[in-house]
């Protein structure tokens, strides 16, 4: 009686356990826009900044992303006002100079590359980041069911 009450006490506190927590990790979510979240809360390129200070190589990789999104930035709002405004102007009853929207369209792909060497650096730099969280030496207990050398029963794998 007392082995049954000692393995159904085990097997309802200890199924898996992870020194790593995964609230401790970076999540990367990849859709229409890549994301970063940490303990559920999505994570600006400012917080990773501060989030990869821990690892000198995930936080020089985030702040080569960094300035990759700054500098595309730039170049993506200069060219959005140099395309909105000939079309302000022509929505308004003016004449616009497409010239000026050609160069802000220009600008705006100009400013693609730049966004895309963003998103390369932040999942290398969350990726380092997550590799190098320490695990203790429970990384993980395996429990399983079936035969043993002694009969039916459980197994434990540290």
């Amino acid at each position: 009686m007392r082995k049954i009450l000692f393995i159904g006490i085990l097997l309802f506190t200890i199924v898996n356990s992870f020194a790593q927590n995964s609230k401790d990790s970076i999540e990367i979510r990849s859709g229409f826009s890549t994301t970063f979240r940490q303990n559920g809360k999505l994570l600006t390129p400012k917080q990773m900044l501060d989030v990869t200070l821990l690892n000198s190589q995930a936080h020089e990789e985030m702040v080569y992303a960094k300035t990759n999104l700054d500098v595309g930035n730039v170049f993506a709002f200069c060219g959005g006002f140099c395309l909105g405004w000939p079309v302000g102007t022509y929505l308004g009853g003016g004449k616009p100079n497409w010239n000026i929207a050609l160069a802000g369209l220009g600008f705006i792909v100009f400013s693609i590359p730049f966004s895309s060497a963003y998103i390369r650096h932040a999942k290398n730099a969350a990726i380092i980041y997550n590799s190098g969280l320490k695990r203790t030496s429970f990384n993980s207990i395996n429990i399983q069911y079936g035969l043993t050398s002694d009969g039916i029963g459980i197994t434990l794998k540290f």
